[in-house]
Order: structure tokens, then sequence, then C-alpha cells
């Protein structure tokens, strides 16, 4: 099990299930999902992992 878990990389957990609430294992993508995205299939690539210090303060998805 890595525990090292970058942007964009696809690592299996275990979570609760929601509707019959029994343990199951889920393949989610890690990063930062931006609070504007409307739909999660919009996301085509981690495209914060990449961001400048400088945009940061003018960048939509890190104002808060």
């Amino acid at each position: 099990m890595d525990y090292n878990v970058c942007a964009g990389h696809l690592q299996p957990i275990i979570q609760q299930s929601r509707e019959s609430n029994k343990r199951e294992l889920v393949i989610p993508r890690w990063g930062l999902v931006a609070f504007y995205t409307k739909e999660l299939s919009d996301i085509k690539d981690p495209s914060t992992i990449k961001t400048r210090a400088e945009s940061t303060t003018k960048d939509p998805t890190y104002l808060a």
C-alpha cells in the first residue's frame, strides 16, 4: 500500500456504501476540484498541480 498519492493518480480505497452500509472498494482520482466545476466529467487533467505561486492570487480556483 502506497500512502504517497499525487494529484491525478488512481488509488484504491475502502469506503462505506451509502446505500447498503457495507464496505466497498472504489478507485477515485485524487486532485483538487474547483468550486465552479459543474460536471466531474469536465475535468480532464489535474491542472492545479502545475500552478505557479504568483497565479494563486488571481486564479478563482484558489480564491475563497
